[in-house]
């Protein structure tokens, strides 16, 4: 069942990245448990009739082929979160794609359309929480795929300078805080400690999400 809210999908692609090293958290993230689910099919349950296309970066092993969705490997060499974009932007069906991680998986369905309805008229648009800009939770319009290609043949992969690269809209957290005001929707599980804290307050909500 949709854990989606709304009146129907969006008419966008949401990417969702995969497979990177997790060295901090010495495991695959993607595939840790949390509840009945993975983290990453968690996050892909928020998307699921949130978005009308969903589409992971990720290898193409046995793992993220079993998730039975789109798998997209990028094809420039693993230069982290952009080559994940750059691969998203290829292959997305619309003009519109929303980005974020496997390990995001408290993201509230209301904030993504809230972005995405700016995203419509403004094209590349990201948010900042508390702790900053967001790159990792944000949408990118198609036609900025060019830059993305700059960028990563400059040999510079930095996710967080494509806001400023791109002329993004900046969303300020003022803006989106009575909708998600824990910016919850930002966390992710980066070490053993995240991990854990998510597992308790996961429990905490009696196995809800959202």
């Amino acid at each position: 069942m949709s854990r989606a809210t709304g009146d129907g999908p969006l008419k966008a692609t949401a990417v969702v990245l995969a497979g990177g090293e997790s060295r901090r958290m010495g495991v695959d993230k993607a595939f840790l448990r949390l509840g009945g689910l993975t983290l990453i099919g968690t996050v892909l349950r928020v998307l699921d009739g949130l978005f009308a296309e969903i589409l992971v970066s990720a290898p193409p092993t046995p793992e993220y082929m079993a998730l039975g969705r789109p798998i997209i490997p990028d094809t420039t060499g693993r230069k982290g979160p952009v080559s994940g974009l750059h691969a998203g932007l290829l292959n997305a069906s619309h003009e519109n794609v929303f980005l974020c991680a496997c390990d995001m998986p408290l993201m509230k369905p209301k904030l993504v359309r809230f972005l995405h309805a700016i995203a419509v008229e403004r094209g590349t648009v990201v948010p900042r929480s508390p702790s900053g800009l967001e790159p990792l939770f944000a949408f990118y319009a198609k036609s900025c795929l060019p830059k993305v290609e700059d960028l990563l043949h400059s040999g510079s992969y930095g996710l967080h300078q494509l806001p400023g690269i791109l002329g993004a809209e900046i969303v300020p957290f003022e803006a989106i805080e009575s909708i998600d005001p824990d910016a919850e929707s930002f966390f992710n599980v980066n070490t053993p400690s995240d991990y854990e804290k998510l597992v308790v307050d996961f429990r905490a909500r009696g196995d809800r999400i959202i």
